[in-house]
């Protein structure tokens, strides 16, 4: 169900706000998140992959990317 979700609000992004692609970042242990994002047509984005400083913690982040439709990134 978030999968579809996040895949049909993407899809509604690329068209109404016309992006070329799509970022975000899940927490590198967050297996249900991570998941989700790859369901959704999201893929590994390495150069994404950083570690963030939350509530004092040093979280390590991992990147995905989809890309628009007909678009190659």
């Amino acid at each position: 169900m978030a999968s579809r979700a996040l895949r049909l609000l993407s899809d509604w992004a690329f068209t109404a706000l016309k992006l070329s692609e799509i970022e975000l970042w899940t927490h590198v242990d967050n297996a249900a998140s991570r998941t989700v994002a790859e369901l959704a047509r999201f893929r590994g984005a390495p150069d994404g992959d950083q570690q963030r400083t939350v509530k004092r913690q040093v979280w390590r982040i991992v990147g995905y990317i989809r890309p628009a439709p007909g678009c190659a990134t």
